[in-house]
């Protein structure tokens, strides 16, 4: 994913422009069928039929030619076969300085640095994120220094709040840490910029008071490679480790362009859960298309299956072996 330095002064989305401000963001749509087989630990519905509908509001402002301010506001409504909950949240709020050409020093709360999959649902590679995501840390709060000592390589060092907070907790129980906890993310991008290769690597600390706050060491090597017309190949492997155990995901993924208003996606991902004794492993594929031919509006389309090894370890509201369905039409501001 692209450093803190390389973003301070872009918007996260196309955005509409009002002098200083500008204001952009998205509305995203989803329906979900997925069909269970029972054979988890805790088999819930055999099937099951789910609505989702979010939307982000992204604003901007640049103060002369050396600052801005971002705050990104998530306005989620969603039900599925556990929960159901309406939800604001602030995804991001954070003001970068770039006090030279090479170095930007970003305070307050960001999207994580670590990993490849992205946050929001315009610059993924389908409709949802492969199990990598369940491991992997959300938005964090604090001091980012990046720098850029050339222009094919991009530094962050930084010191957060926590690697994970109860929002972006990974669903297995030992990975959060609410204490101060550090990191760096450095990215090599390829000359024409046909390829990227990202090492990220965190620290946190929890009180100790329980398995819900222990130690952990997040680290993540994931790529991209677009050298070949109309292909683009992916993957990320990411370990977490705490005291009491070490999860190891893995994803590949490659998605080929059919034309200028469709391209199709193949992805395969696993989690060794060591705590847990399994690996949970799915293959997805999706279909993305701009129907009306504005790259504004996408109606994309996804199958997943989901091989839950006995766990009961949940990914996409499924705890057993499942079979995902999706649909999702996505619209972004402006």
């Amino acid at each position: 994913v692209p450093t803190l330095g390389a973003l301070a002064l872009v918007s996260a989305a196309p955005a509409i422009e009002v002098g200083d401000l500008t204001i952009g963001g998205f509305v995203d749509t989803i329906f979900y069928f997925q069909d269970s087989d029972g054979s988890g630990s805790t088999a819930g519905d055999d099937a099951i039929m789910e609505f989702e509908a979010g939307a982000e509001l992204q604003f901007g402002y640049k103060i002369g030619d050396a600052v801005n301010a971002q705050v990104d506001v998530e306005l989620n409504g969603e039900q599925d076969n556990t929960t159901t909950g309406e939800t604001v949240a602030v995804e991001q709020a954070f003001v970068s300085w770039a006090v030279s050409d090479q170095a930007t020093l970003t305070l307050g709360k960001v999207e994580t640095l670590v990993g490849y999959e992205a946050v929001d649902a315009p610059d993924l590679w389908r409709i949802s994120t492969s199990l990598v995501d369940d491991i992997s840390p959300g938005s964090t709060t604090g001091l980012n220094i990046g720098f850029a000592p050339s222009e094919q390589v991009s530094v962050d060092v930084y010191i957060v709040d926590g690697i994970y907070d109860t929002d972006s907790s990974p669903i297995a129980a030992g990975k959060l840490s609410d204490d101060l906890s550090f990191g760096v993310s450095i990215v090599f991008n390829g000359p024409d910029d046909k390829f990227f290769v990202d090492l990220d690597f965190a620290v946190g600390t929890g009180d100790d008071s329980g398995a819900a706050e222990e130690d952990v060491t997040v680290f993540s090597l994931n790529g991209e490679f677009s050298g070949v017309e109309k292909l683009t190949i992916f993957g990320d492997i990411t370990q977490v480790s705490t005291d009491a155990s070490d999860d190891l995901g893995i994803m590949f993924g490659a998605n080929y362009e059919i034309d200028d208003t469709k391209s199709a996606t193949a992805m395969i991902s696993m989690i060794d859960w060591d705590a847990a004794d399994a690996s949970t492993m799915e293959i997805a594929l999706a279909l993305l298309t701009n129907p009306t031919g504005d790259a504004n509006f996408a109606v994309n389309y996804e199958i997943s299956i989901y091989d839950a090894d006995d766990s009961g370890i949940q990914h996409l509201g499924a705890t057993d072996d499942a079979t995902t369905f999706g649909v999702e039409f996505l619209a972004v501001i402006p």
